[in-house]
């Protein structure tokens, strides 16, 4: 009797075993914890690659390079030791002649060559009519208009003429002037034209002279003004 008690004792103790919960360790059943807080950001990684070069800007503004303002009446207007530090130049002319007519025509010559080596292209706007005329091999080209001493008082003309590469020594150089000028009140006194100009060389431009082709003066207040860009 104690030897069976004994055995039925030994084959209940592996099932006692089991139902026991082993130190340190959950029990079978139970729940999972929570979730522990987030770590810290690690640190940002290296900068990357530069971008394509974007597409280039616009052109510069004009830099004033000279202003000349008449106290006095003058035959021609004149800029020397212009700086070869620029694309182009810019000619601004605002102002009248005292010949005796409605209107005269500004020349320009440069480094003082007064040869024969200057042409040009015009397409004249006029009230409601347009004309075009060339004019090569002359040495007092029309680059401009001012206005003159029959025209209505107090009216001037403007001419804004660009001399493109003026600096360079490959090309001859070309300039495109835009005009514009009144000498009355009426519709068949407003002009506007559009010119291309030449001069036949190569040399870079250093000195710039301005004059009427008729040979008269620019009045007390004409305003030429020379810009780089």
């Amino acid at each position: 009797m104690r030897r069976l008690s004994l055995l039925l004792l030994l084959a209940a103790l592996p099932a006692v075993v089991a139902a026991q919960s082993l130190p340190g360790l959950p029990s079978s059943g139970a729940g999972i914890g929570p979730a522990g807080a987030a770590g810290q950001t690690g640190p940002a990684g290296p900068t990357g690659a530069t971008g394509a070069t974007g597409p280039a800007g616009a052109a510069g503004a004009l830099t004033q390079i000279s202003q000349q303002v008449l106290g006095s009446s003058a035959p021609t207007i004149t800029f020397n030791s212009i700086p070869g530090t620029y694309t182009d130049l810019v000619l601004v002319v605002t102002g009248r002649g005292d010949a005796t007519a409605p209107a005269s025509s500004v020349y320009l010559q440069f480094n003082g060559d007064t040869g024969s080596n200057y042409s040009g292209e015009q397409l004249l706007g006029n009230n409601t009519s347009a004309t075009a005329t060339p004019a090569t091999a002359t040495a007092k080209q029309q680059w401009g208009v001012v206005t003159a001493a029959t025209a209505t008082s107090g009216l001037a003309g403007s001419s804004e003429i660009t001399i493109f590469g003026y600096a360079g020594t490959t090309f001859q150089k070309n300039a495109l002037s835009r005009i514009n000028w009144r000498t009355g009140t009426t519709a068949a006194t407003f002009f506007t034209l559009q010119q291309s100009n030449w001069w036949n060389s190569t040399s870079a431009i250093t000195s710039i002279v301005a004059g009427l082709v008729d040979g008269s003066n620019f009045i007390t207040g004409s305003v030429a003004t020379l810009y780089g860009r």
